[in-house]
């Protein structure tokens, strides 16, 4: 684990590849119940380094991580979700589009309404293109999961907001 936050990107990218087969070797989530929440804080530490390499190996960890723990997540739900949502901003579109894929994977896993809870706070980020990406996963969680599973007053809340927004390209995604 010490690997994952060095210098060298080739070693991170190493340490990545490492931990991700390890985590898909796991055939009982529950005996790992102890170290669950260092696997946690470990993978979040490696989502917001700035290396597209690094970061789309990251995504790869997340996906095992959040597929193989399914069961046992709880209480890392909440912070995975506020560290990718740090990405849904970024610049490059394919970041964006891999931070979709593992917030969309934590929603099929853990339920919309904790991931969606995170997601709807940064509709008042200061960064236009984070309010954007934000409404973007709204309107992909409405389209992709029943409405009887979303608090839909909250998610109405937040989008009127968005609707008064100073961007217009906000308002239009609203």
């Amino acid at each position: 684990l010490t690997k994952l936050h060095g210098e060298d990107v080739v070693e991170q990218l190493k340490a990545i590849a490492e931990l991700e087969s390890a985590i898909r070797r796991v055939t009982s989530p529950s005996d790992f119940l102890i170290c669950i929440d260092e696997i946690c804080e470990a993978i979040i530490k490696v989502i917001p380094i700035n290396n597209f390499r690094v970061f789309k190996a990251s995504t790869v960890l997340v996906s095992a991580f959040v597929e193989v723990f399914r069961d046992v997540l709880g209480d890392c739900v909440y912070p995975l979700t506020r560290a990718l949502c740090h990405k849904i901003g970024d610049n490059k579109i394919a970041v964006r589009e891999g931070t979709m894929k593992c917030l969309t994977l934590l929603m099929r896993v853990c339920g919309p309404r904790p991931v969606l809870d995170v997601v709807l706070v940064n509709l008042r980020d200061r960064n236009p293109r984070v309010r954007e990406e934000a409404i973007n996963v709204v309107i992909k969680t409405l389209l992709t999961f029943p409405i009887q599973d979303i608090n839909v007053n909250t998610v109405a809340e937040y989008l009127v907001s968005a609707l008064a927004d100073h961007r217009q390209r906000v308002v239009n995604t609203a």
